[in-house]
């Protein structure tokens, strides 16, 4: 039995790699000359997820079939179909949710914030739920036993060890749920949405299916502390210990298609957006 679960975990992992590289390599030769449909690649990547779980892989297989499953679905609904998946990303409190609450009330572009299915997964009785209070302990909940994201924050911002093992609990779960929040978006017609996400630049995948890549960012490192303490009622050090678990704004920058300043007034920086953003819509 063991050489056949071996077999079977090399062919899904050879299955998922091969088609994974003909989309990303050579798509219009794949969809026109093989006549390959989007929906065999689904069945197909489904089908070896169920010979996966069936045969199970110890307790990596929740987050093995999540990643490889959101990974290679990412690819397909990027690559075989006309969907834009704009990035935006920036340094904490510069005004993420700014531009995102104008595109969507004035462009009309849904947008995915994982901000709130990062809130979603942790509900209590989910899988990560239950996994973050038996590995971080009760002491995080709140009195309706739910995470209070204060008390997490505090453990996770202020050990670098303690917040990889948040984010390996935690991200499988938000991939997927934003893997279905894409999916339905692409199935009810839409052909641009904006991607939320504070870490783009920090995950491997996203930055090779955003385009373009917006990144909103301020000048000056005290008015982004200033604004995230005023934000969360954070003290000093405590925003100082937020900002620093970040990429830096000047590398995300230097990496984005569109940076918008957001020194002074928002209207001032939905109007830059709206005189860069055709541009890439028309490319």
């Amino acid at each position: 039995m063991g050489i056949i679960v071996l077999l079977l975990f090399l062919l899904y992992l050879i299955a998922i790699g091969i088609v994974s590289l003909l989309i990303t390599l050579n798509t219009r030769k794949l969809k026109e000359v093989y006549k390959v449909d989007s929906i065999v690649v689904y069945l197909l990547c489904y089908l070896l997820n169920v010979v996966v779980a069936f045969f199970g892989f110890g307790e990596i297989n929740y987050h093995f079939i999540l990643v490889v499953t959101s990974v290679f679905m990412l690819f397909v609904v990027v690559y075989f179909s006309k969907l834009t998946i704009i990035g935006l990303t920036g340094g904490i409190a510069c005004g993420k949710s700014t531009i995102s609450t104008f595109m969507k009330s004035n462009l009309h572009i849904p947008v995915i914030d994982t901000d709130v299915l990062a809130r979603e997964i942790v509900e209590p009785g989910k899988f990560a739920y239950n996994r973050i209070v038996s590995h971080f302990g009760e002491d995080i909940l709140d009195e309706e036993r739910r995470i209070d994201r204060g008390k997490l924050g505090a453990i996770v911002f202020s050990n670098k060890g303690k917040r990889m093992i948040l984010n390996w609990i935690t991200h499988p779960s938000i991939y997927f749920s934003m893997l279905q929040a894409i999916l339905q978006e692409y199935r009810s017609g839409n052909s641009h949405i904006v991607l939320e996400i504070p870490l783009l630049y920090e995950s491997l995948l996203l930055p090779f299916i955003c385009y373009p890549i917006i990144v909103v960012y301020v000048t000056e490192e005290r008015i982004q502390k200033e604004r995230l303490m005023r934000r969360n009622g954070l003290s000093d050090e405590e925003a100082e210990k937020r900002m620093r678990s970040q990429m830096s704004l000047k590398s995300k920058v230097s990496m984005s298609h569109i940076a918008l300043c957001n020194d002074t007034s928002p209207e001032s920086m939905n109007q830059e957006l709206i005189s860069r953003l055709p541009f890439y819509f028309s490319h």
